[in-house]
């Protein structure tokens, strides 16, 4: 068995350091020069190299409204399903797609939870076909 690399799509990441050194470090596959980087994608999850969670939680609340509306707006009008199907839609495919990878979020913040909650809000309005401006409580 062979196993072979492509050194243009290989990076180095360097994690918690303070200044910026990466013009003396080298990093070699074979003969090839791997680059340094500040992030990685890896099965669909971005890090950084400070394990900030600020950027991926931003990407959970665009996956959660995002989904939801592609799932809207695939063919069915939502208010000919029940609230209980869309809420099993939601739980279903939604949640989970938005939470994928939430185990890496290393410190949530309270303005964290509060971008969650409102992504969580907007598609719980959107479902009881509330305007969004519909105040929380009553939605």
């Amino acid at each position: 068995m062979t196993l072979e690399y492509n050194a243009s799509k290989c990076a180095v990441i360097v994690f918690y350091e303070r200044t910026n050194t990466g013009n003396s470090r080298v990093f070699r596959l074979g003969s090839e020069t791997v680059k340094e980087s500040e992030s990685y994608l890896h099965l669909g999850i971005t890090a950084d190299a400070w394990h900030s969670s600020q950027m991926l939680i931003a990407d959970a609340c665009n996956k959660l409204r995002g989904t939801y509306l592609s799932i809207c707006s695939s063919g069915f009008n939502p208010s000919s399903l029940s609230p209980i199907t869309l809420r099993t839609i939601y739980q279903s495919v939604v949640v989970p797609k938005a939470l994928y990878g939430c185990e890496l979020w290393t410190v949530i913040g309270a303005s964290d939870m509060l971008r969650l909650e409102r992504s969580h809000r907007f598609c719980n309005k959107s479902m009881q076909q509330s305007h969004s401006l519909t105040n929380t409580d009553f939605a």
